[in-house]
């Protein structure tokens, strides 16, 4: 009995110890463990299957037989063709079938695959990844029923649990793979955008810079489409009314009624142009002040009301879909000494911010962004950002501005945006940012000299 058991141990470590299964090749893997089944089990087929989302199918990954051919066509079994089964998957327990062909759990097969095959005993273990059940890893017999061992039902679950395991490396490499072509994506987005984001590409040391970067020149973008839309379709108007006049005009028919009726449309047309050309002036002036603020690394006087007028402005892509409200406390007199782009892009992170965490469970019309400032005594600049989302958890807050500190693990927080925050405050801007206390909402007070110390 001891050496059976030894038997089994030393298959399960060498394939727990091969390199294929952390490898992030889940081909690969499943070939090493379903040889692993075979060999030690002395069974004739072996197979990996995976329940799709809603657990209403489940799909072959790959089929082992024993003369080590590997198969990975695309078989999927239904749960409402096979529902004892699919019942008995659903309890998340072995499935010990010694008389396969009569048992209650697997005799659906009987007809249409068993039998034919001369498939007599099954041994189908539940695949678990991060807690839940994902599939299973079927053990098939041909020839005289078998009995399952003890042995071979703990040794058939240890292998699934190391198939949860390449699963889990698969997917990993997956998410490493999606990120690198995420990343190639918005390279070829910045290059398209040369125009716009030639001197800003220089100064993008840091990822999260490039990704609102990219955001910003396809929103803006976006917003500047559709005063230009409003634009052409009433040109195609007016000419419509044109060339109704003229035809008037050349049959003879021109009456008064006709010419003020033409000269009303004219006036209304003319009305629509000047405001969406103007709108869409005012986006792209606000679009290049903040480009050419973000790419120039050289101290300059900032009017800082006008600073947040065009950021919340450029922005407006983003944070729309929530109708965020901007309260902008700021003399139009005071102006600080300092680097421009450092400010766009703490605010930015702030912004950001504010949307992904702070107003991700309140209704549009309810979010709202207080930026307030002004000089303290000793001369310096003092800058309180505020919003009412939902605030900071206490146990996070001392973890706030650390490197690669994020709750949206897995959701697209890189943790690289708070860091940012106080990494330029401190060494680009010589000033302080300090996290306010209080559960309302999220708030950040920045303490910038009014003009930078130089060598």
């Amino acid at each position: 009995m001891a050496s059976t058991q030894q038997h089994y141990n030393d298959a399960l470590l060498q394939v727990s110890c091969s390199d294929s299964i952390d490898l992030g090749d889940m081909q690969q893997a499943s070939k090493v463990l379903l040889h692993c089944a075979l060999q030690t089990l002395q069974i004739q087929r072996c197979s990996l299957w995976f329940y799709n989302d809603n657990h209403e199918q489940i799909e072959c990954f790959m089929l082992a037989q024993s003369d080590d051919k590997f198969s990975d066509d695309k078989v999927i079994l239904q749960k409402k063709d096979y529902p004892n089964y699919f019942q008995q998957l659903e309890s998340e327990r072995t499935i010990i079938a010694n008389d396969a062909q009569q048992d209650p759990a697997t005799n659906e097969f009987t007809p249409g695959y068993l039998a034919p095959l001369g498939i007599t005993s099954m041994l189908d273990s539940p695949i678990r990844h991060r807690g839940k059940m994902v599939g299973i890893i079927c053990c098939e017999h041909i020839g005289e029923k078998r009995q399952w061992t003890e042995y071979e039902v703990t040794f058939t679950g240890s292998l699934a649990d190391i198939a949860g395991r390449a699963l889990n490396a698969h997917q990993r490499a997956e998410a490493e793979q999606a990120l690198t072509a995420n990343n190639l994506q918005l390279q070829a987005l910045l290059a398209e955008r040369e125009n716009y984001v030639q001197i800003m590409e220089a100064q993008l040391q840091e990822s999260e810079r490039m990704v609102s970067l990219g955001n910003l020149v396809s929103g803006v973008a976006h917003e500047v489409n559709t005063p230009i839309g409003v634009s052409v379709t009433a040109t195609s108007h007016l000419d419509l009314e044109l060339k109704n006049i003229r035809h008037i005009f050349a049959e003879g028919k021109l009456a008064k009624a006709h010419l003020e009726s033409f000269l009303n449309s004219c006036g209304e047309v003319i009305n629509i142009l000047q405001n969406n050309l103007t709108r869409a002036t005012e986006l792209m002036r606000s679009f290049k002040q903040v480009a050419v603020n973000q790419s120039h690394l050289v101290i300059e006087d900032i009017h800082l009301f006008d600073l947040f007028s065009s950021l919340t402005q450029s922005l407006h892509h983003e944070t729309k879909r929530k109708a965020v409200h901007y309260e902008i406390d700021c003399s139009r007199n005071i102006i600080l000494q300092s680097y421009a782009g450092a400010i766009y892009q703490i605010f930015t992170n702030l912004i950001m911010n504010s949307m992904k965490h702070g107003f991700e469970n309140m209704a549009a019309g309810e979010c709202e962004i207080e930026i307030n400032v002004s000089k303290t005594d000793d001369g310096n600049i003092k800058i309180i950002y505020q919003d009412n989302g939902c605030g900071i958890a206490d146990e996070h807050r001392d973890k706030i501005f650390e490197r690669f500190f994020t709750t949206k693990r897995g959701k697209g927080g890189s943790g690289l945006g708070m860091h940012i925050v106080q990494s330029l405050t401190q060494k680009q801007l010589q000033g302080e940012v300090r996290l306010l206390p209080g559960a309302d909402g999220a708030g950040f007070e920045f303490i910038l000299p009014e003009k930078l110390k130089t060598e």
